[in-house]
């Protein structure tokens, strides 16, 4: 194999989330290997797999991967908030008319 293969494999494995320390143990042809069947994974599941495929070799423990998602927005606070049934000023310019 040449070392292009082996550095972009590695890139590729980086780029779905596997830890830097854990990277330095795999070995190369487990790095090439590993990008492979990533690559031939579905985008969404990539990251999971990965963990997976790292775990089933022993290079790290398997930990659950949470999904990463839209969650519902958090209420935005209400900067000077008026007691129920007031209304906040709002001052309007106006222009004189020149006769």
């Amino acid at each position: 194999m040449t070392d292009s293969v082996a550095v972009d494999a590695k890139r590729i494995l980086l780029r779905y989330g596997a830890p830097i320390a854990v990277l330095d143990k795999v070995s190369e042809s487990h790095r090439i290997e590993f990008a492979r069947a990533i690559a031939k994974t579905m985008l969404p599941a990539r990251e999971p797999r990965l963990r997976e495929l790292l775990a089933e070799h022993g290079y790290m423990e398997a930990a659950p991967v949470t999904k990463k998602g839209r969650g519902k927005r958090k209420p935005m606070a209400q900067a000077g908030s008026k007691a129920k049934g007031e209304r906040a000023k709002t001052t309007t310019k106006t222009t004189k008319k020149k006769r």
